[in-house]
Protein backbone atom coordinates (compact mmCIF):
# COMPACT_ATOMS: atom_id res chain seq x y z
CA UNK A 1 0.00 0.00 0.00
CA UNK A 2 1.31 3.24 -1.36
CA UNK A 3 2.05 6.10 1.53
CA UNK A 4 -0.26 8.38 0.32
CA UNK A 5 -3.23 6.02 0.89
CA UNK A 6 -2.04 5.17 4.02
CA UNK A 7 -1.92 8.68 5.48
CA UNK A 8 -5.37 9.36 3.74
CA UNK A 9 -7.30 5.74 4.31
CA UNK A 10 -6.51 5.11 8.05
CA UNK A 11 -6.32 5.34 11.75
CA UNK A 12 -3.06 3.25 12.58
CA UNK A 13 -2.22 1.35 15.66
CA UNK A 14 1.28 1.29 16.34
CA UNK A 15 2.60 -2.41 16.74
CA UNK A 16 5.78 -1.92 18.16
CA UNK A 17 9.10 0.56 18.55
CA UNK A 18 12.63 -0.70 18.89
CA UNK A 19 15.63 1.46 17.78
CA UNK A 20 13.59 4.50 16.42
CA UNK A 21 11.61 2.22 13.98
CA UNK A 22 7.59 2.06 14.14
CA UNK A 23 5.75 -0.75 12.46
CA UNK A 24 2.18 0.56 11.48
CA UNK A 25 -0.75 -1.68 10.57
CA UNK A 26 -3.18 0.14 8.15
CA UNK A 27 -7.25 -1.01 8.02
CA UNK A 28 -6.33 -4.09 5.45
CA UNK A 29 -3.72 -5.77 7.88
CA UNK A 30 -0.61 -4.96 6.41
CA UNK A 31 2.70 -3.94 8.20
CA UNK A 32 4.02 -0.85 7.12
CA UNK A 33 7.60 0.08 8.42
CA UNK A 34 8.93 3.87 9.63
CA UNK A 35 11.23 6.08 11.14
CA UNK A 36 10.28 7.75 14.13
CA UNK A 37 11.18 11.50 13.43
CA UNK A 38 10.22 13.18 17.29
CA UNK A 39 6.90 13.66 18.52
CA UNK A 40 5.72 17.49 19.38
CA UNK A 41 2.43 19.16 21.02
CA UNK A 42 0.68 21.41 19.48
CA UNK A 43 -2.32 23.13 21.12
CA UNK A 44 -2.51 20.60 23.74
CA UNK A 45 -2.25 17.03 21.37
CA UNK A 46 0.63 15.16 20.67
CA UNK A 47 1.28 14.60 16.62
CA UNK A 48 4.24 11.91 15.61
CA UNK A 49 5.84 12.31 12.80
CA UNK A 50 7.26 9.43 10.67
CA UNK A 51 9.32 8.43 7.21
CA UNK A 52 8.92 5.48 5.50
CA UNK A 53 12.13 3.28 5.85
CA UNK A 54 11.90 1.93 2.19
CA UNK A 55 11.38 5.45 0.62
CA UNK A 56 13.99 6.76 -0.59
CA UNK A 57 15.90 10.48 1.40
CA UNK A 58 13.37 12.32 -0.26
CA UNK A 59 10.33 10.70 1.15
CA UNK A 60 7.35 12.61 2.25
CA UNK A 61 6.92 13.07 5.91
CA UNK A 62 4.07 11.96 7.41
CA UNK A 63 2.46 13.43 10.75
CA UNK A 64 -0.24 11.54 12.74
CA UNK A 65 -2.06 12.91 15.68
CA UNK A 66 -1.22 10.62 18.29
CA UNK A 67 -4.54 9.43 20.23
CA UNK A 68 -5.45 6.56 22.50
CA UNK A 69 -7.80 4.12 22.13
CA UNK A 70 -9.09 0.95 25.01
CA UNK A 71 -9.87 -2.60 23.51
CA UNK A 72 -10.49 -5.67 25.37
CA UNK A 73 -8.91 -3.90 28.82
CA UNK A 74 -5.45 -2.82 26.79
CA UNK A 75 -4.79 0.53 26.09
CA UNK A 76 -3.47 0.95 22.23
CA UNK A 77 -2.50 4.25 20.60
CA UNK A 78 -3.55 5.31 17.56
CA UNK A 79 -2.30 7.15 14.82
CA UNK A 80 -4.87 9.78 13.18
CA UNK A 81 -3.90 11.36 9.80
CA UNK A 82 -3.98 14.86 10.02
CA UNK A 83 -5.76 18.00 7.30
CA UNK A 84 -3.09 19.77 4.63
CA UNK A 85 -3.74 22.77 6.68
CA UNK A 86 -2.30 21.13 9.59
CA UNK A 87 0.25 19.41 8.09
CA UNK A 88 2.16 22.79 7.24
CA UNK A 89 1.40 24.70 10.36
CA UNK A 90 3.61 21.12 12.03
CA UNK A 91 5.64 20.88 9.05
CA UNK A 92 7.01 24.55 9.65
CA UNK A 93 7.06 24.63 13.38
CA UNK A 94 9.43 21.09 12.59
CA UNK A 95 11.71 23.23 10.46
CA UNK A 96 11.94 26.26 12.85
CA UNK A 97 13.22 23.76 15.37
CA UNK A 98 15.63 22.08 13.86
CA UNK A 99 17.27 25.58 12.30
CA UNK A 100 17.50 26.35 16.30
CA UNK A 101 19.33 23.46 17.04
CA UNK A 102 21.62 23.32 13.90
CA UNK A 103 25.27 22.92 15.09
CA UNK A 104 24.56 21.74 18.04
CA UNK A 105 24.54 18.38 20.10
CA UNK A 106 21.06 18.43 22.09
CA UNK A 107 19.50 15.13 20.78
CA UNK A 108 17.73 14.39 24.05
CA UNK A 109 16.28 17.34 24.89
CA UNK A 110 18.67 18.47 27.36
CA UNK A 111 21.29 21.31 26.27
CA UNK A 112 24.66 21.42 27.59
CA UNK A 113 26.58 23.01 24.93
CA UNK A 114 28.22 25.42 25.30
CA UNK A 115 29.28 26.13 21.71
CA UNK A 116 29.72 29.24 20.25
CA UNK A 117 26.77 30.36 18.15
CA UNK A 118 24.37 28.16 19.19
CA UNK A 119 21.18 28.43 19.12
CA UNK A 120 19.39 26.58 21.99
CA UNK A 121 16.51 27.61 23.38
CA UNK A 122 15.97 24.67 26.06
CA UNK A 123 14.76 25.89 29.30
Amino acid sequence: MAEQDLKDKCECEVDEEEDGIVELEDEDGNLIKFHHITTMEHDDKEYVFLQAVDGDDDAVLEIFELDSDEQDGEMYDLLNPVDDDLYDVLYARLMKEIEEHAGCDCGDGECDCDEEGCNCHHE
